[in-house]
């Protein structure tokens, strides 16, 4: 089933130069190998200790990430729009839409093929996922400002600009502008509201354990 159909089903040949063999050698765990390696820790309880700590905080990371996301998520099951602004809709749509068949031009195949073969759907189910990917995209950037904006929430230029700095430099860019043009500023703009609101709504919010029956 190989996409190139000329040579699909067919036996192939292939000559391999083997350039080396290289074993992984893990080295003993000292003060000395602590010192060349961490800016840190000078022994090793130390290093154990800023790795410790190091895995502490990006576990928190997560459960934070984690616990925003279902926050909003459940604003958003909760919250009612009458109608949806059909162009911004069509935006988003288009968004994923070029996204996806830049994709499939990358992998030298048409839209249709690259659907088919590496996400298994139909242009039709792509299209239908899509927009729906689309209507709740929209519906979560109008509830966001419409909380940020009754409660205050909305940072200042200032914190704007220093938010995405940190966006920039989490990217491993240096070029603030750059990235600014290359993400879209108004695209992280949106993000960065989404996240003011989120922790808003976790700062409010009551957690509960999920009950394994509808009620």
């Amino acid at each position: 089933n190989y996409r190139n159909e000329e040579v699909a089903d067919k036996p192939a040949n292939f000559n391999v130069t083997l350039n080396g063999i290289y074993e992984v050698i893990t080295p003993e765990l000292t003060d000395e190998w602590v010192k060349e390696h961490s800016e840190e820790s000078k022994t090793v309880e130390e290093y154990k200790e800023e790795i410790r700590k190091r895995l502490q905080e990006n576990s928190e990371l997560q459960v934070k990430s984690t616990l925003e996301s279902n926050a909003l998520m459940a604003m958003l099951d909760e919250t009612e729009v009458k109608k949806l602004p059909e162009d911004q809709v069509d935006a988003e749509y288009q968004t994923t839409e070029d996204t996806y068949k830049r994709l499939a031009e990358g992998y030298g195949l048409e839209f249709e093929e690259f659907l088919s073969t590496y996400m298994k759907q139909t242009v039709e189910e792509f299209e239908k996922e899509a927009r729906e990917s689309a209507e709740t995209i929209v519906k979560a950037n109008l509830a966001c400002s419409l909380l940020a904006k009754e409660k205050k929430l909305e940072p200042s230029e200032s914190e704007y600009e220093k938010l995405i700095e940190e966006y920039a430099k989490e990217a491993g860019s240096d070029d603030v502008e750059a990235f600014k043009e290359r993400v879209g500023e108004d695209l992280l703009r949106k993000a960065i509201l989404q996240r003011k609101v989120a922790e808003y709504l976790v700062d409010k919010c009551v957690q509960v354990e999920q009950a394994d029956s509808e009620e």
